[in-house]
């Protein structure tokens, strides 16, 4: 029984990563709260041939203000699956749940699959969600490793979403890489910015459980990444 859980979480995580080294970010919510826990697969599919970077996330609310959990890292690229590594994560609510502005810090460490440190990132996580707009704002600081060279850089996403009915969000979604601040180049890419159009959809899937599906393809505004890019996740919580 154990063996086939572990199948299917090493499946279900080649399916689609939290950011590629090139290529649009992904945007993290202040989710989940006190006793609730999130499962969240996040893909990037596209930037020429056949690359697909794939993560699948679980997180647990240990209090109003604290959740704790773990990110699976895999990649497809020439035909090829390759699991990347696996990345311990920290969330801190620094505002109360029903604040009308939500603040928060997450901290992840990355470690591929001999337990080896792979770098690690800071994400400062601003979020306000009303009746008819949705806003989201991350800024990242990381630092990524890789054959004894590191590299430091700042990144950022956002996105800002119109209600087009209870559950139906449309808008516009940015992010990037805007400035290494030491280290390989190829490590930290800068000056790579992505812009385009989002559709996220919510529904009730039981009293205590909802999930969100959430598609976009953002297209390279400045920069060296790919041209193009579809974003596409799939959160449950419970």
């Amino acid at each position: 029984m154990t063996e086939k859980w572990l199948a299917a979480v090493f499946i279900l995580s080649g399916l689609a990563s939290p950011a590629w080294a090139q290529g649009p970010e992904q945007l993290e919510q202040l989710e989940p709260g006190k006793g609730e826990w999130q499962v969240e697969y996040f893909g990037l599919f596209g930037g020429g041939g056949d690359e697909r970077e794939h993560s699948l996330q679980v997180m647990a609310g240990v209090t109003d203000r604290l959740a704790l959990g773990a990110e699976l890292e895999s990649s497809w690229a020439a035909g090829s699956l390759m699991m990347e590594g696996i990345a311990p994560t920290a969330l801190y609510k620094f505002s109360d749940p029903d604040a009308p502005v939500g603040v928060g810090l997450e901290i992840q460490f990355g470690l591929d699959r001999y337990a080896f440190l792979t770098g690690a990132e800071a994400r400062l996580i601003v979020e306000k969600r009303a009746r008819a707009w949705w806003g989201q704002a991350d800024l990242i600081l990381r630092s990524a490793r890789d054959d004894g060279a590191s590299a430091t850089s700042i990144a950022y996403g956002w996105a800002l979403d119109r209600a087009v009915t209870d559950r139906l969000w449309l808008g516009l979604e940015g992010s990037g890489q805007t400035v290494r601040l030491g280290g390989r180049a190829a490590l930290a890419p800068a000056g790579e910015h992505f812009l385009g159009p989002a559709l996220t959809y919510q529904l009730g899937l039981s009293a205590k459980g909802d999930a969100e599906i959430g598609i976009a393809y953002l297209r390279r505004v400045a920069g060296a990444g790919p041209t193009g890019t579809a974003r596409f996740f799939v959160q449950l919580g419970f």
